[in-house]
């Protein structure tokens, strides 16, 4: 299955799991289901379970009586959870991304992630965060941005792992290297 993500999901009404499940079940792909309340839970799956949600969502309203939307996201954070609340009036019967609800909040001039986005971040030390930046400003070409920042291969691939072992957040992911630019642009101080 390679890397699990979270899928935290959120509907406007309650939802018969065995449905749900059922939904899930026809994707063909492993995923584990674990509801919180009524309402909400997360399922654990890989990227590959993204699109088939995506194209089902609608389908699984109908089936299911209730909007929802899920969060495709690299840690159950409190960020995370505050998005996939606000994702369910931004995008309904959708699977989103972090950077999606971010940039939505942006467009309408509210900042009010941020100081959760800085906490995502909080604890890297300047050496790591920066070994992050330099690979994104490379192009995700490891070995220029070894280079950029003056060290050696191997401690730049030791770097680079330490900051997603920090964060949870690999920037070798369109998405996460998304949030890592947002958190640049927006989130440090």
């Amino acid at each position: 299955m390679g890397r699990d993500y979270l899928y935290l999901y959120l509907a406007d009404g309650p939802l018969d799991e065995r449905g749900l499940e059922g939904a899930f079940s026809s994707f063909d792909v492993p995923f584990r289901l674990e509801k919180e309340t009524p309402t909400s839970g997360i399922v654990y799956a890989g990227s590959d379970f993204f699109l088939p949600l995506s194209s089902a969502l609608m389908a699984m309203r109908d089936d299911l009586g209730h909007n929802l939307s899920f969060l495709r996201s690299h840690l159950d954070t409190p960020l995370a959870r505050k998005l996939v609340r606000e994702g369910l009036s931004y995008f309904p019967n959708s699977a989103f991304f972090p950077s999606d609800v971010l940039l939505r909040e942006f467009y309408y001039q509210d900042f009010s992630s941020i100081p959760l986005l800085r906490q995502d971040f909080s604890g890297l030390d300047r050496e790591t965060y920066l070994t992050a930046i330099a690979y994104l400003r490379s192009g995700l070409d490891a070995k220029k941005a070894a280079e950029a920042i003056f060290v050696h291969r191997n401690t730049f691939s030791y770097r680079l792992q330490k900051f997603v072992e920090a964060t949870g957040i690999d920037p070798r992911d369109y998405h996460n290297a998304l949030l890592i630019e947002i958190y640049e642009a927006y989130g440090r101080r």
